[in-house]
């Protein structure tokens, strides 16, 4: 199945509406529809709960199809069974067994739905009180970017049309700041502050409000499609957000990451990704270069600076710089390759 193939499969998987049996308000699906308006009441993020209503509704087809389909006839041995058949039996699009992370996914959210239902008393008890999730492995990113390959990719819009032009400067964008696919779809006009070289992410992840500098050279090709090509874009009434489709209307984040992959694709390049890959560069080239980590997470938009330290990990030329430096071996083969090249240019002493 084709990335985009894929794409369009998980959005079908995503719209499919949970059952709702309002003469039933212990049903599995009346109460976790019940569950998801609290969440949006809340105000949890839009893909937050699109990722929850997902899994839960998972384990509601999983029981309904073991004649499971009120919520207090699940058990613990219930949940224990469910969580064997998603390491043993469960498949993806592609055929493959779940990853350790994914398990993880959809048995915490789980635990957090029956843990909401609890608490406000739908139910007595909570099947999922002792569940033990699988312990996910933590990953160094597998596909980082060179500074070539980077280059490559960048040359591959045709600037002289209006897409090339406005691919070039999503690519610049991405690179340049390392902000997330959403909050480069989410950018609105009025979060450009060219005088002092910032974008301002609204509501990125967690809700959570920053800024991030935007270099001369990518500021200059963000002008150049604002000014130049976006207007021949837009569709009145203009809601502002910067980067439109042929349409006229804001990208979709499946949207912006076929036309990212397109061109890494086209550069020749097989690793794995779009949009993400350009993060994950802009973040290792810094620390390569010397910025400071903390920096670094200031940018990316963690709250956890453990997040951002897996790029001390994945940054190589980082940790050979170190390692000549400070590694006593290396500093005594310094002084035997100084004293080999003073011996070399002196001049042979007469016989």
């Amino acid at each position: 199945m084709s990335y985009r193939a894929r794409h369009i499969a998980d959005a079908q998987r995503q719209q499919k509406p949970i059952v709702v049996r309002a003469d039933q308000p212990t049903a599995l699906g009346t109460l976790v529809a019940a569950w998801l308006d609290a969440e949006q009441v809340r105000h949890i993020a839009e893909d937050t709960i699109n990722l929850r209503k997902r899994t839960v509704r998972l384990f509601i087809e999983w029981a309904g199809e073991r004649g499971v389909s009120d919520a207090r006839h699940v058990t613990a041995a219930v949940l224990q069974r469910y969580q064997r058949w998603l390491y043993h039996q469960y498949r993806d699009r592609t055929d493959k067994p779940l990853s350790v992370r994914g398990q993880h996914t959809r048995l915490a959210n789980v635990r957090t739905f029956f843990s909401w239902a609890v608490k406000h008393r739908h139910l007595d008890a909570n099947p999922a009180a002792d569940l033990e999730l699988p312990r996910p492995s933590k990953h160094l990113p597998r596909c980082i970017l060179t500074r070539s390959e980077v280059a490559a990719i960048l040359a591959q819009p045709d600037i002289t049309t209006a897409k090339g032009l406005r691919d070039r400067a999503m690519l610049e964008v991405l690179y340049n700041t390392g902000i997330r696919r959403t909050e480069l779809v989410n950018l609105t006009l009025d979060t450009i502050e060219r005088e002092r070289g910032l974008l301002m992410i609204r509501d990125g992840k967690g809700r959570k409000d920053r800024f991030v500098p935007i270099g001369v050279s990518a500021l200059a090709w963000l002008d150049r499609y604002v000014f130049d090509t976006r207007p021949t874009l837009v569709v009145e009434p203009d809601d502002g957000h910067v980067f439109l489709n042929v349409s006229g209307e804001r990208f979709g984040r499946c949207g912006l990451g076929f036309e990212i992959r397109a061109y890494i694709e086209a550069a020749g390049i097989t690793k794995r990704g779009s949009c993400h890959l350009f993060r994950h560069a802009f973040a290792t080239h810094l620390l390569e270069a010397g910025c400071d980590v903390r920096y670094i997470q200031e940018m990316l938009g963690h709250s956890n600076l453990e997040t951002t330290a897996i790029y001390t990990n994945v940054s190589a030329q980082a940790m050979k710089r170190v390692h000549a430096l400070f590694h006593p071996a290396e500093q005594r083969g310094q002084l035997v390759l100084q004293d080999g090249q003073a011996a070399a240019s002196r001049p042979p002493e007469d016989c």
